[in-house]
């Protein structure tokens, strides 16, 4: 009966997984400038999304935020590994110069969901990777309400000041943070984040999300 269980929920995961088999294309790589003001001087940071968010991506994402499909995360944390492996290839070679971290949720929205859904794929993104998933460096210290249908000036006011860092003394600044998030609309919260991240001494960051509109 146990082994008859198992097969039965192989064969249901396998579907599902097989459903979304999505397969990196180099030439539509997405890329956008995010630009931080430091000392009076743009620093501009490039984030990579696999895909536009829409039709089959833009379900994957649904189902598995939405409808917590949580075995999704190893779909998605896939689809970030090919994309991260194709831009820095030389995390291969050096995976004890990296670190991982993703845009953090608040403690709030985390419970209403169930699920904190990124760190659910950054514990599978760290397995692929080989790399430390530091899950504790920065924190959304303020809670905010829901972005869609926001202009960017309302992004940028209700996002501003809602990220901190967590003992920022004694954690080490040459590390090379990769920054992961789901989707990447109007740019506000990964800059935000990265700039948190550079207020603290961070200044090596690279920014990859699954998707982006």
């Amino acid at each position: 009966m146990i082994m008859f269980l198992k097969q039965l929920l192989n064969t249901i995961f396998n579907k599902s997984y097989n459903e979304f088999d999505f397969k990196l294309d180099e030439k539509n790589i997405l890329q956008r400038q995010i630009c931080i003001l430091k000392n009076g001087l743009n620093s501009q940071y490039t984030c990579y999304s696999a895909f536009v968010y829409k039709d089959k991506i833009r379900e994957l994402i649904h189902f598995y935020k939405f409808q917590k499909k949580v075995y999704l995360s190893k779909v998605i944390a896939k689809i970030l590994y090919d994309l991260i492996v194709e831009k820095m290839p030389q995390i291969v070679d050096s995976p004890e110069k990296f670190e991982l971290v993703c845009v953090p949720c608040h403690c709030f929205r985390v419970f209403k969901r169930g699920f904190n859904h990124m760190s659910l794929v950054c514990k599978e993104l760290q397995k692929l990777l080989k790399i430390k998933f530091n899950q504790k460096l920065i924190i959304r210290s303020k809670y905010t309400p829901s972005l869609y249908n926001k202009t960017k000036k309302e992004r940028e006011a209700i996002i501003n000041g809602c990220f901190k860092i967590k003992n920022s003394k004694t954690k080490n600044t040459n590390t090379k943070i990769i920054l992961i998030d789901d989707i990447l609309t109007s740019g506000t919260t990964m800059k935000e984040c990265i700039k948190t991240l550079n207020d603290n001494g961070f200044e090596n960051v690279y920014p990859f999300t699954v998707a982006s509109t």
